[in-house]
């Protein structure tokens, strides 16, 4: 499989937008082709504010696009930002305002138990089969004097969090909680 993709955009964005001499041709354009390959699968985000429309000179009718920024390269959730920090900043910027994703809040709550994990295994099972719209963790500790597991339950509607709270609360013992 090969894992490098060729992008023709960037080769002929830096092939038009970086001046040449006529002896550095040669020299330049293994550059740009080295600059031109990225990994398989990842992908160039433009900031809306990195194109803007130029007239060509040799023909007024003819508008090109040209970069005013670089694209920040991304695969899959990692974002590949350059080294020079005042680089670094101005992307870290753009990427925060165009890129990330909305972060969504999860309801959660934690449940604390006096009883070890491996105690309530069987009654874990049953009630993650029964509510599939809500996370659960289970999360032992070893000789804590105030609890031995802590039981997680997270989802993305505060009624439903809180109804699988109340019930699996009504399946377990009192003693254990």
């Amino acid at each position: 499989v090969d894992m490098i993709q060729f992008l023709h955009s960037i080769h002929n964005t830096m092939n038009n937008t970086i001046p040449l001499k006529e002896e550095d041709i040669q020299s330049r354009e293994e550059e740009i082709n080295r600059l031109s390959f990225l990994p398989e699968f990842s992908k160039l985000n433009f900031p809306p504010t990195s194109i803007e429309s130029t007239t060509n000179n040799n023909n007024s009718n003819s508008n090109t696009a040209t970069p005013k920024t670089w694209p920040i390269l991304q695969c899959d959730n990692i974002f590949v930002l350059p080294g020079v920090p005042k680089f670094f900043a101005s992307k870290m910027d753009l990427m925060v305002k165009y890129f990330l994703t909305k972060y969504t809040q999860l309801e959660t709550r934690k449940i604390v138990l006096d009883v070890e994990e491996r105690k309530i295994v069987h009654l874990l099972d049953a009630f993650v089969q029964r509510n599939e719209e809500v996370k659960v963790g289970a999360y032992p500790f070893v000789d804590h004097p105030e609890y031995k597991t802590i039981i997680t339950i997270q989802g993305m509607n505060t009624e439903k969090v809180d109804n699988a709270v109340a019930e699996l609360l009504e399946m377990m013992p009192s003693s254990y909680v």
